[in-house]
């Protein structure tokens, strides 16, 4: 299989005109595997970015591992939802079904099977003596929540505060902008290694198991997908890559970043 150089790009524009060159670069030069369109099957395939640090480095691995060439895009989130049930964006990382439960995505979208199950926990200024017991708690107070996310017990939150990434979400909390704010535990872990500021985790807001999402027209990457979690959930990969990410094992960073994909980091 031929393997296009992957790019980040910020530009519908850009991304598009690069998809073309792909699309007859790939026409005119590969072979097509069983079961899908000559031409198609080593066309790079249009894929976003995980908001989180560490379940990039964990998607970047899988796409590696399926032999999958992607375009990614870093996108606002809204844009990116948007773009998925448009069929303009066809395989996504990482989410819980739960969070993705609109018509229009329901109707097509595929989920893989499950990479990790993490906790998000309710972020707190260091400073803080905060407890949220019960959704209710929520009502009267200000809650930090990235742009584009739904949020389980939302109709609950008192005030939402939007901020643009984690790194934000880290610092709003940081300077009392916020009284609250929600983030899964490697994503804390990472942001506190890279930059430690005055917050601190508080209690479990819930539980979630992470799949990436497949766009509905694109069953044959589902199965390229599945096989690749499952070769490396059965050597350790996973876990291994998180504990490097978050220093949970004294691993020295940064990663190696595959070839075939953008190493970038997403916006925080």
């Amino acid at each position: 299989m031929k393997v296009v150089p992957a790019r980040v790009f910020r530009s519908g524009g850009l991304m598009a005109a690069w998809v073309v060159c792909c699309v007859f670069y790939s026409l005119f030069t590969a072979p097509a595997a069983v079961g899908v369109p000559e031409g198609i099957a080593t066309v790079p395939v249009v894929t976003g970015m995980s908001s989180s640090h560490p379940f990039q480095m964990i998607w970047e691995e899988i796409l590696r591992e399926a032999d999958i060439a992607a375009v990614m895009m870093r996108i606002p989130e809204r844009r990116k939802r948007r773009m998925f049930t448009e069929g303009r964006i066809l395989l996504d990382c990482c989410a819980d079904p739960a969070w993705h439960m609109t018509a229009a995505e329901k109707s097509g979208q595929m989920f893989t099977d499950i990479l990790i199950e993490t906790g998000e926990y309710y972020i707190l200024a260091a400073g803080s003596d905060l407890v949220v017991s019960v959704p209710e708690d929520l009502k009267a107070l200000r809650i930090a929540a990235i742009r584009g996310f739904t949020y389980e017990g939302e109709p609950f939150f008192g005030r939402r505060v939007d901020v643009t990434g984690w790194g934000d979400m880290m610092q709003v909390m940081a300077v009392g902008r916020a009284d609250v704010g929600i983030i899964n535990i490697e994503e804390f872990r990472w942001q506190m290694r890279r930059r430690p500021l005055p917050v601190k985790l508080g209690g479990l807001y819930r539980q979630s198991r992470l799949s990436a999402r497949v766009h509905g027209s694109r069953q044959d990457l589902l199965v390229r997908l599945n096989t690749a979690i499952a070769r490396l959930r059965s050597r350790g990969r996973i876990v291994e890559i998180l504990e490097a990410v978050t220093g949970t094992d004294g691993a020295a960073m940064p990663l190696s970043a595959p070839k075939s994909i953008s190493s970038t980091v997403p916006e925080t």
